[in-house]
């Protein structure tokens, strides 16, 4: 099983609707959950066969039922990685989602 792999831990950004001091609604960017992970850069290959343009990206694996989703924002330690696509293996043992992720910078 690759759950050994799963050294890092990542946390989930997310846009949610929430209110302001008026009580008017916005989106705020909010944490909404954290799950193990690993992290590898991803190979040209991976990103030409998805159809993608992205000159810094990583695949960021993790158990196939982790709740995340293509626009969330991941950090994991003070690096920020923007889902671009998602795509679930299942391969028996080994079943795990790839996480496309472009490195979005470093947070504050």
């Amino acid at each position: 099983m690759i759950a050994h792999l799963y050294t890092l831990t990542a946390t989930v950004i997310r846009k949610v609707a929430g209110q302001d001091y008026d009580g008017n609604y916005e989106q705020v960017e909010s944490e909404v959950c954290g799950f193990p992970c690993y992290r590898q850069q991803a190979t040209a290959q991976l990103i030409q066969d998805m159809g993608l343009t992205l000159s810094k990206a990583y695949a960021i694996w993790c158990d196939p039922n982790t709740p995340v989703y293509e626009g969330d924002t991941l950090q994991i330690g003070s690096d920020l990685y923007a889902v671009r696509a998602i795509q679930k293996n299942g391969d028996g043992r080994n079943a795990h989602l790839e996480l496309v992720c472009a490195h979005a910078g470093v947070s504050a």
